[in-house]
């Protein structure tokens, strides 16, 4: 008799722990994208620009392209990527990029990321703020995107997988 009250207690809290997680984890899917782990840094006061990062895969057999993304919080948001030549990192805006099956995009430091134009106000650790992404097939996918320390590699206190760019924000210009 105390099993069969217990039981249903247990269930309950199996599926609360597995929610909590899925929710730190921050997992967005929408039929053909996975995107997970949005997460943005902390911009000085008076910054104009800022940046968010996050992962997106697409499901089996599926392929897909961001093709665009908006906030609340800038007055535009643009896909940019950052290259390395001769030591020099050059960021440039990319109109798409391609989701794959087998390639994951893994907007990080150093890399493929969000940036954030115009800025209404600076991002602030522990916030958050709306981000929609869009793509060509999927549509529209609305998410959170974390606010983490100034200085952070990834979401979460954890290291981001691109390799960061030593250089990647030196420029006192171009903050993000």
């Amino acid at each position: 008799m105390i099993a069969r009250a217990v039981i249903p207690v247990i269930v309950l809290v199996l599926a609360g722990v597995a929610g909590a997680f899925r929710s730190e984890a921050r997992v967005y899917e929408s039929g053909r994208v996975i995107v997970s782990h949005p997460w943005a840094r902390a911009t000085a006061p008076g910054a104009r620009t800022g940046a968010a990062y996050l992962k997106i895969e697409s499901v089996p057999g599926a392929k897909d392209r961001l093709i665009g993304a908006r906030s609340p919080v800038a007055e535009a948001v643009e896909v940019h990527e950052t290259t390395i030549a001769d030591g020099i990192a050059r960021m440039r805006r990319v109109e798409t990029i391609e989701i794959a099956p087998d390639r994951p995009a893994d907007l990080a430091p150093g890399g493929a990321h969000l940036m954030l134009v115009g800025l209404k106000s600076p991002l602030k650790e522990g916030d958050l703020f709306p981000l929609i992404l869009t793509f060509a097939k999927a549509g529209d996918v609305a998410l959170e995107v974390t606010v983490e320390a100034p200085g952070a590699m990834g979401p979460h206190g954890r290291a981001g997988s691109a390799t960061p760019d030593p250089h990647h924000g030196a420029n006192p210009g171009h903050k993000h």
